[in-house]
């Protein structure tokens, strides 16, 4: 695992109002196919809105090789602080702009589920999961989800319906 920290940051509560205008700024930078994911993903579904004291964006994409190369090249305006790679595979990139962290996390299929891997482990995924993906209407505008959102968090997270302090699960490396 190769993890850069291109540049010092903190992780402060988002102001959820300037999140949602970076979100939406980046997912129409990059114009690619994406999907709403992690505490980002939970917040707007459960929530209606960016999770209480929430430090980031995150949402994901599947790989392919050279995706690292195409988001830097879209995401003008934005600054690359942090990237993770394994196995010489981008796992994560992360941006800021306007104090607001923008998150993007990678997923490679492997046999029948997609997976990213990062410093807390391997997160697995079943394909059907990301193959096909769902859009729904948020307090943001339409944005994209897994296909079966609850299911997604169940998976990732078990009892997701009542907040919560706790990460997702991951498999050790």
């Amino acid at each position: 695992m190769e993890v850069k920290n291109l540049k010092s940051f903190r992780l402060n509560p988002i102001n959820k109002e300037i999140a949602g205008r970076i979100m939406l700024e980046g997912i129409e930078k990059l114009n690619m196919p994406y999907w709403v994911s992690a505490g980002t993903a939970l917040g707007l579904y459960r929530d209606k809105d960016f999770i209480d004291n929430d430090t980031d964006v995150d949402i994901a994409m599947l790989g392919y090789k050279g995706i690292d190369k195409d988001i830097r090249e879209r995401l003008t305006g934005f600054e690359e602080i942090r990237n993770v790679y394994h196995n010489g595979e981008p796992q994560q990139l992360a941006f800021i702009k306007d104090e607001i962290i923008f998150d993007i996390y990678i997923h490679w299929q492997e046999e029948y589920d997609y997976i990213n891997t990062g410093e807390s482990g391997k997160q697995r995924m079943p394909v059907y999961m990301y193959n096909t993906l769902k859009e729904i209407d948020t307090k943001y505008g339409k944005l994209t989800f897994p296909k079966d959102p609850e299911e997604y968090f169940k998976i990732r997270y078990g009892d997701w319906q009542i907040p919560q302090n706790k990460k997702a699960h991951y498999e050790k490396i």
